[in-house]
C-alpha cells in the first residue's frame, strides 16, 4: 500500500509537467534516439538544437527518471541509492549546464544569421531592383536552411552569409543526388540561392528540379524568368507553357498568362502579348472580385492595366493606351494612400504618372508630360530622401531626370535638357563608381553619356557629342565583351556605333559614317539570324539598311542606296504584314516607301518616285483612320502629300 501510494504521488507530481515534456521533447527531435538516458544526453550535446527544445527535452529527462524512480526495485540499500542518486544527479547537472550554455551560442547564432540574411537581401535589392523577385526567393530559402534542425542546412545556411552562396548551392545540388525523397526540393533550393549571383547555375538546377518533379508550377515559372533575363526567348516561352499546363488554380493561370504575355513583348508580337494579358487581367478581376480587401490582388490588377497600357502605346493606341494607365493609377492612388510608409506602393505610383507621361508625349502634349514627369520626379526625390543608400530609388530618380530632359529637348529647352541629363549622369556615375561589376548601372552610364551626345547635336556641339557617344561605346564595347551571346549588351553596342555613325555624317565624315553604321548592320545581322522570331532585332536591322542607304544617296551611289533602301523595304513589308495593328510597324513601312520615292525624284524617275510616295500616303491615311489625333503622324502625311503636290503640279 505504501509502494502504491508512493507511485500515485509521483505521478501526480510528475504528469502535468513530465508527459507534456517528453511530448514537447520529442516533437523537436527529428529522429528520436533510444529513450535511455544517456543517449538522450549525448543527443543533446552533440546535436545542433533549439534552446526550446533542449529545455524540453531535459524537462522530460527529469520527469522520466523520477517515474523511474517511483518503479525500480527495492533490493538496494539506502546507502546504494544515495550515493547513486547523488552521482546521477551531479552527471545530470553537470551535462545540463554544458548543454544549457552550447543551446544559448546555438540560438545567439541563429539570430546573427537571420540578422545577416536580412541585411545581405537589402543590399542586394538595393544594387539589383530588377532582381526583386529573386533576391526574395532566395531570402526566403537561405532563411528557412537556418531555422532548419538539420546540421548540414545550418552549415549551408553559414556558406551564404560568409560570402559563398554559390559553393551554397552547389552544396544542396549535390544533395539532390544522396536524398532521393527530398531531390526536387534540394534542386530548387540551389537554384534560388543561385539566382541572384548566377543566372545560368540557377537555370541548370531548376532544370534539374523540372526533371525530378515535371507537376511543380513554380519551379517552371522561376525556369522561365530566368531564361527570359538570359536573352533566351524561345526557351522562355517554352517552360512559361509548361507552367500553364500545370497551373492548378486561377492565380497560377494569371501569373503564368502575364509571363507568356512579357514574352511576347520581348519577342515584339504585340497581338499575342495583349492577348495573354488580357487573359491576366480577365482572371485578376475574378479574384479581386472574391477578395475585394486583398491589397496585393489589387495591385496585380494595377499591373495588369499598366502591361495592356503598354502593349496599346506600342501599337500605336493612345487612346486606349491613356485609359488602361488612368485605371492603373486610379488604383496605384488608393494603394499609396493606404500605407504611405509602403515604399513599393509609392514607386508604383510615381511608374504610372511616368508612363501618362509618355503618352503625353506620343500625342505631343509636352505640357502634360512635364506635369506627369514632375509628379514622379517629386515621389522619387521623397523615396530617395528616405534612404539615400537605395540604389534602386537612385536609379529611378536617374531615369526620371532623362525623361524630363526628352520633353525639354522636344520642346526646344536645350539648356534644360542639359540640366537634367548631366543630373542624371551625375547619379549613374556615383552608382557606377560604387559597384563597378554591376552591369546595369555600368550600362545606365552608357546611357546617359548617350543623352548628353543627343542634347549636343542639335546645337552643333557636334565634337562635344561625339565625345559623349564615344565614352558611351566603351561602356558598351566592355559589356559586350563580358558576355558575347548577352543579345540586349550586343544591341546596346550596335546602338553606340549608330549614334557615331549620325555624328559622322553630320560632320561630313562619310566614309567614317559608313564604317559606324556598317559595324552596327555586322551586330544586328548577328541577332536577327540567331532568331528569326524576334521582331525588334529584324526592325533594327531594317534601319540599319535605311542608315547605309542615307549614306550611299549622300555620297552619290544612287545604286547602292537603292539596294540598301530595298533590303529595309522587304523587312518592313514583312512586319507591318505580320501585324497590322502595329502603328510603328506601320509607320517604318511608310518611311520605307517615302525613302524610295525620295531617290528616284533624284535619280530622275517622276513616275518612280509618284508611285512610292503614293504608297507611303495610303499607308499613313489608313494608320491615322484607325489611330485617331497623332500629331507625328499628321505632320507625316502632311509632309509626303507635299512631295506629291511638287511632282504633280
Amino acid at each position: 500500500m505504501a509502494q502504491l501510494k508512493k507511485i500515485t504521488a509521483g505521478l501526480l507530481a510528475t504528469s502535468a509537467t513530465g508527459v507534456t515534456s517528453w511530448s514537447t521533447a520529442l516533437k523537436e527531435i527529428p529522429n528520436p534516439p533510444e529513450p535511455a538516458l544517456l543517449d538522450v544526453l549525448r543527443w543533446i550535446a552533440d546535436g545542433n538544437n533549439t534552446l526550446a527544445g533542449i529545455t524540453a527535452a531535459l524537462a522530460g529527462i527529469s520527469a522520466g527518471y523520477s517515474i523511474w524512480q517511483m518503479f525500480q526495485p527495492n533490493a538496494a540499500t539506502p546507502d546504494d541509492v544515495t550515493g547513486d542518486g547523488y552521482k546521477t544527479r551531479a552527471g545530470v547537472a553537470d551535462l545540463s549546464g554544458q548543454v544549457w550554455e552550447e543551446g544559448r551560442v546555438a540560438d545567439a547564432r541563429h539570430g546573427e544569421l537571420i540578422a545577416h540574411l536580412a541585411a545581405m537581401e537589402a543590399r542586394l535589392l538595393a544594387a539589383n531592383p530588377g532582381q526583386a523577385q529573386q533576391i526574395e526567393s532566395f531570402t526566403a530559402t537561405a532563411t528557412e536552411l537556418a531555422e532548419s534542425p538539420a546540421a548540414v542546412d545550418q552549415s549551408i545556411a553559414e556558406d551564404i552569409v560568409e560570402g559563398d552562396p554559390l559553393d551554397a548551392s552547389d552544396r544542396l545540388l549535390a544533395e539532390a543526388d544522396v536524398e532521393a525523397g527530398r531531390a526536387a526540393e534540394r534542386a530548387r533550393q540551389a537554384a534560388r540561392i543561385a539566382a541572384p549571383f548566377s543566372v545560368k547555375k540557377a537555370i541548370r538546377a531548376y532544370a534539374r528540379a523540372t526533371d525530378l518533379d515535371p507537376t511543380d508550377f513554380w519551379t517552371w515559372i522561376e525556369l522561365s524568368r530566368l531564361h527570359r533575363a538570359a536573352g533566351s526567348l524561345p526557351e522562355a516561352r517554352r517552360t512559361a507553357e509548361h507552367a500553364r499546363q500545370y497551373a492548378g488554380d486561377m492565380r497560377d493561370t494569371m501569373v503564368a498568362e502575364g509571363e507568356l504575355g512579357d514574352i511576347s513583348v520581348a519577342e515584339g508580337d504585340l497581338a499575342r502579348s495583349r492577348s495573354h494579358f488580357e487573359a491576366t487581367l480577365t482572371a485578376n478581376k475574378a479574384l479581386v472580385d472574391g477578395q475585394p480587401d486583398d491589397l496585393n490582388l489589387l495591385r496585380d490588377l494595377s499591373v495588369s492595366h499598366e502591361k495592356l497600357g503598354d502593349v496599346a502605346v506600342a501599337v500605336g493606341d493612345l487612346g486606349e493606351a491613356k485609359a488602361q494607365f488612368a485605371k492603373a493609377l486610379a488604383i496605384a492612388e488608393r494603394l499609396a494612400a493606404a500605407d504611405e510608409g509602403h515604399a513599393s506602393w509609392q514607386r508604383d505610383l510615381s511608374v504610372i504618372h511616368e508612363r501618362l507621361g509618355d503618352v503625353a508625349v506620343a500625342v505631343g502634349d509636352l505640357g502634360e508630360a512635364k506635369a506627369q514627369f514632375a509628379k514622379s520626379l517629386a515621389i522619387r526625390e521623397r523615396l530617395s530622401a528616405a534612404d539615400a543608400g537605395h540604389a534602386g530609388w537612385q536609379r529611378d530618380l536617374s531615369v526620371c531626370h532623362i525623361k524630363l530632359g526628352d520633353v525639354a529637348a522636344a520642346a526646344g529647352a536645350l539648356g534644360e535638357a542639359k540640366a537634367h541629363f548631366a543630373e542624371s549622369l551625375a547619379i549613374a556615375e556615383r552608382l557606377a563608381a560604387a559597384d563597378a561589376g554591376n552591369a546595369e548601372w555600368q550600362r545606365d552610364l552608357s546611357v546617359s553619356h548617350n543623352k548628353l551626345g543627343e542634347v549636343e547635336v542639335p546645337t552643333g556641339a557636334l565634337v562635344e557629342a561625339k565625345a559623349q557617344f564615344a565614352k558611351s561605346l566603351a561602356i558598351a564595347e566592355r559589356l559586350a565583351a563580358t558576355d558575347a551571346r548577352h543579345a540586349g549588351w550586343q544591341r546596346d553596342l550596335s546602338v553606340s556605333h549608330e549614334r557615331l555613325g549620325d555624328v559622322a555624317v553630320a560632320l561630313g565624315y562619310m566614309g567614317e559614317a559608313k564604317a559606324q553604321f556598317a559595324m552596327a548592320l555586322s551586330i544586328r545581322a548577328r541577332l536577327a539570324a540567331s532568331d528569326a522570331g524576334n521582331t525588334e532585332w529584324q526592325r533594327d536591322l531594317s534601319i540599319s539598311h535605311n542608315k547605309l542607304g542615307d549614306v550611299a544617296v549622300a555620297t552619290g551611289d544612287l545604286g547602292e542606296a537603292k539596294a540598301q533602301f530595298g533590303k529595309g523595304l522587304a523587312i518592313a513589308e514583312r512586319l507591318a504584314a505580320a501585324d497590322t495593328g502595329n502603328a510603328q510597324w506601320q509607320r517604318d513601312l511608310f518611311i520605307s516607301h517615302a525613302k524610295l520615292g525620295q531617290l528616284a525624284e533624284a535619280g530622275g524617275d517622276t513616275a518612280g518616285a509618284v508611285a512610292e510616295f503614293r504608297a507611303a500616303e495610303a499607308i499613313m491615311a489608313a494608320l491615322l483612320a484607325r489611330v485617331g489625333a497623332h500629331p507625328g503622324f499628321e505632320r507625316d502625311l502632311a509632309q509626303v502629300r507635299r512631295d506629291l503636290a511638287q511632282l504633280t503640279a
